[in-house]
């Protein structure tokens, strides 16, 4: 949980633009370091630990060490993107050598999952990005975005790929093409918005940990509400 938090931490004080603050920088890549697996290059999917506490069922670790241990860019990807802006506190040689590992699993991949795009997506937000790297990406992105989003809108209403998460600033590399389902979509999130001014979510933990669930359902709402209400301010 503690891992998951701090990334989304970061998620939101770049997407609000705010200073961070060195003792939370510093505390926090140093937490990214410890559990990053440096023998692999990568961080897992969920860390081991995260079975200890209440999670969504599709966490289960049990017997899935095959699935959890492989390599993906969900987060590495993303997690490359923090260290760039806060490399003052990172050894060159871990950059570089995530910078590889992203790089050539990237190049190699014909299909995308849709958590690993978020996770490039993210990166390429990253200002401190080097441009080589950043137009290898880009580039890499253009041809694996093709198919992966839904442009249905009664897909919307369920767990899929909206335009607008890969199309997220009017100024996206990946508009081209999808300017009719970027506008549909907008549309869609100003008209499914809650009479309290948050958002729906599209998924549940089912029955698993009720208790522990109401509570992370609040969380998550606030963060979906916050992710919406700054992606239609960009987008007004």
């Amino acid at each position: 949980a503690e891992f998951a938090l701090t990334s989304i931490a970061f998620q939101i004080l770049r997407s609000t633009q705010a200073r961070l603050g060195e003792a939370f920088v510093s505390t926090s890549i140093a937490y990214f370091l410890e559990t990053m697996d440096r023998e692999k290059g990568h961080w897992r999917i969920i860390p081991r630990s995260a079975g200890q506490s209440p999670h969504a069922p599709w966490w289960n670790q049990t017997d899935r060490d095959d699935v959890f241990d492989c390599f993906s860019l969900n987060p590495t990807a993303e997690m490359l993107g923090y260290l760039y802006d806060c490399q003052q506190y990172v050894p060159s040689d871990i950059i570089s050598l995530l910078s590889d590992r992203v790089i050539s699993h990237l190049s190699g991949l014909e299909k995308i999952e849709m958590h690993e795009l978020l996770c490039c997506l993210r990166l390429l937000r990253t200002e401190t990005l080097p441009e080589d790297t950043r137009d290898q990406i880009r580039r890499k992105l253009t041809h694996l975005i093709d198919g992966i989003v839904a442009c249905d809108p009664t897909q919307w209403e369920g767990y899929s790929l909206r335009p607008l998460q890969v199309v997220d600033d009017p100024g996206s590399p990946f508009m081209a093409g999808l300017e009719e389902a970027v506008a549909a979509n907008l549309e869609y999130e100003i008209s499914s918005q809650n009479e309290d001014g948050s958002w729906p979510l599209t998924w549940s933990w089912g029955n698993t940990f009720p208790d522990a669930w109401e509570k992370a359902r609040r969380e998550w709402s606030g963060i979906i509400t916050m992710e919406k209400l700054l992606l239609l301010k960009r987008f007004s």
